[in-house]
């Protein structure tokens, strides 16, 4: 993202990881496809015919878009929205045909059949989606495109404050009220210090900027 003006790494302080979401590869119900098998032989029986949404040039869904489409070896054209609504309405009504999907946000369409789910992007199984396998239970691979959720602070805030605020959000975890809630929103509560999400940043940043790099990803209007 040229014109960044901060250095994530150097700028900004990792507190605490406090949960995770998963994402599912979901597809219109008009596809004549219910497995990922199914819609991976559709695909390539017709490569570039088949287009997938996101948020935008560089979101979560594009890049994971991207990283799928590899994965499962078919050719897909993307599809940015700024607006997701419309892109949920596209998806609905057959105009784009699959999303990797952060699952709370098409969870309420796959449960009522506006939407059909047929593989999740994780390390495991959504509880929300029991009796949807994995990509690798399926064997393409191990894929995990889940979202993770950290707070942060200014670089130099005191150590003091930042185990005070991990304390806090630990604590929180803790309680089943708030575990709950949290899994109703579709977050999964996951707890890490500031130096293990500052490890994951690390290792997360070097595998995306291959995968920008490699599928030529432009952000615009910058």
């Amino acid at each position: 993202m040229p014109g960044l003006g901060y250095d994530p790494l150097k700028d900004l302080m990792p507190v605490v990881n406090f949960g995770s979401t998963g994402v599912a590869v979901i597809v219109t119900p008009s596809l004549p496809v219910k497995t990922l098998d199914e819609f991976v032989s559709y695909a390539k029986s017709r490569p570039g015919q088949l287009l997938y949404g996101s948020t935008g040039n560089g979101s979560p869904g594009h890049l994971n878009g991207e990283v799928f489409a590899k994965l499962v070896g078919i050719r897909a054209v993307h599809v940015p929205y700024r607006v997701g609504g419309q892109g949920t309405t596209d998806l609905l009504t057959g105009r784009i045909h699959f999303w990797l999907a952060q699952i709370p946000t098409r969870l309420e369409q796959v449960r009522n059949g506006q939407l059909r789910a047929i593989a999740v992007a994780g390390s495991e199984r959504s509880a929300d989606l029991p009796d949807i396998p994995t990509l690798k239970e399926l064997g393409y691979g191990n894929f995990d495109a889940s979202s993770t959720y950290a707070v942060f602070g200014p670089a130099g805030v005191p150590s003091d404050a930042t185990r005070r605020l991990y304390d806090e959000v630990k604590n929180a975890l803790e309680d089943e009220e708030i575990v709950k809630k949290l899994r109703t929103a579709g977050l999964e509560p996951k707890l890490m210090d500031s130096a293990q999400v500052r490890v994951m940043l690390q290792d997360q940043i070097a595998r995306w900027a291959v995968i920008v790099k490699e599928a030529n990803i432009k952000i615009t209007g910058q």
